[in-house]
């Protein structure tokens, strides 16, 4: 339940809508994160505060105060990447095997917009570029970003990724602040969270583009008072989300059964719970479903997903004086690897639905044979979705089938 100062603002006369209408705006929590509000003792515990209420009701809230941030240079190097760098080459250089069956990456890298589904969208996986451990090595989820390489535009290409680099260290950054403020709000030490958060992180920054939706949509995708879906109602998959929409709407997130809009503002990131985050907090913070609209045009975000090692243990909790009463030792203490999560749970997804295909007999060994897929939002809710939606009950089979023979 919503406290009353986070209830959703609704404009004078606005009638109850449903999912049709057009929605009302909402105003989501602004956090000062900068350096000068955290060494102020008062202005830490607001912050701490502010993140602790924000995420155990709306699941988003807005931070701001980041040293040397600009969302215009973000802006500009997306639309050079987008409309400057044409499909081919991106296809050709830095697409996914599912996308171009030459390149031998599947998972980090560029995938193209499929006007033919739900969702409409293309983008750029990207990684931290550290050095794959001997551990870690054959998880087809782990594996280097490819980066373009383009004849005569050297600088270009040299100056689109010191922007992008900038940014993503940056709000890696923020999200190691405030996974600290949680642990601190807890009673426990800073580094709480470190190790998981931080040794062979997955975090994957994504510019994406949404390009106006033109010619033969899906009927599903197109709301009865013609509203355009870009992106269906989805809640995101792992720990948090760092989003930058620039000046861009679109973004609608579902409240008590009722949509609301997110005004832009590219002086600040849009942050919300992921599903995992959500099951750490046994429930407490919301893992809030949101969906993208058409807006006319082409829109451009840019979110960053903050997430642990491959082999991170996601069966974990936040510190115990924050998880709701009396649920603070209901859950399974066994290890659960975060790569088993995204094995099972990305191939919902269009641009993921290859992930799964082509693993190594040792890696499903170690990671598949003996776990069960986690509930999520796709297998509790009748949300329609562009993936295969029972491949993760499908894949323990299929793998089954071909390791017997082997």
């Amino acid at each position: 339940m919503k406290s009353e100062e986070m209830a959703p603002h609704q404009d004078e006369g606005q009638k109850e809508h449903g999912e049709d209408a057009v929605p009302p705006n909402i105003k989501l929590e602004i956090i000062d994160l900068s350096s000068e509000a955290l060494a102020c003792a008062d202005r830490r515990e607001k912050a701490r505060q502010q993140i602790i209420n924000s995420f155990s009701t709306l699941g988003f809230c807005q931070v701001s105060g980041m040293n040397d941030y600009s969302a215009e240079a973000l802006l500009q190097g997306s639309k050079w990447f987008f409309d400057d760098v044409s499909e081919q080459t991106k296809l050709d250089q830095i697409g996914t095997k599912a996308y171009n069956p030459s390149n031998k990456n599947s998972y980090r890298g560029y995938f193209p917009a499929q006007h033919d589904r739900m969702s409409c969208k293309e983008g750029y996986d990207v990684g931290l570029q550290w050095e794959i451990p001997d551990h870690l090595k054959d998880i087809p989820l782990v594996e280097q970003t490819p980066m373009l390489h383009i004849p005569g535009q050297e600088k270009e290409v040299e100056h689109y990724y010191e922007v992008l680099f900038r940014h993503r260290d940056n709000v890696r950054g923020v999200g190691d602040t405030i996974m600290s403020l949680i642990a601190e709000a807890g009673g426990e030490r800073t580094d709480y969270f470190k190790r998981m958060f931080s040794e062979f992180a997955q975090h994957t920054l994504r510019p994406i583009r949404y390009p106006q939706r033109v010619g033969e949509v899906p009927k599903d995708a197109i709301l009865p008072s013609g509203r355009v879906i870009s992106t269906p109602a989805h809640a995101d998959s792992g720990f948090l989300t760092f989003l930058q929409t620039f000046d861009y709407p679109g973004l609608e997130l579902l409240v008590d059964d009722k949509w609301y809009a997110v005004p832009p503002n590219p002086e600040t990131l849009i942050v919300n719970v992921g599903e995992q985050l959500s099951e750490m907090s046994n429930g407490r913070f919301a893992a809030t479903v949101h969906r993208v609209m058409d807006i006319g045009k082409s829109r451009f975000s840019m979110p960053f997903f903050y997430e642990p090692g491959a082999d991170a243990d996601i069966n974990t909790k936040i510190p115990a004086s924050l998880l709701p009463p009396e649920t603070e030792d209901k859950f399974d203490r066994s290890y659960y690897p975060y790569v088993t999560f995204l094995f099972f749970k990305l191939p919902i997804y269009a641009e993921y639905s290859h992930v799964s295909d082509n693993i190594p007999e040792s890696i499903y060994k170690k990671y598949i044979e003996n776990y069960e897929p986690k509930e999520c939002w796709a297998t509790k809710t009748a949300i329609q979705v562009d993936g295969a939606t029972f491949m993760q009950r499908k894949l323990k089979a299929k793998y089954r089938e071909t390791f017997s023979k082997s």
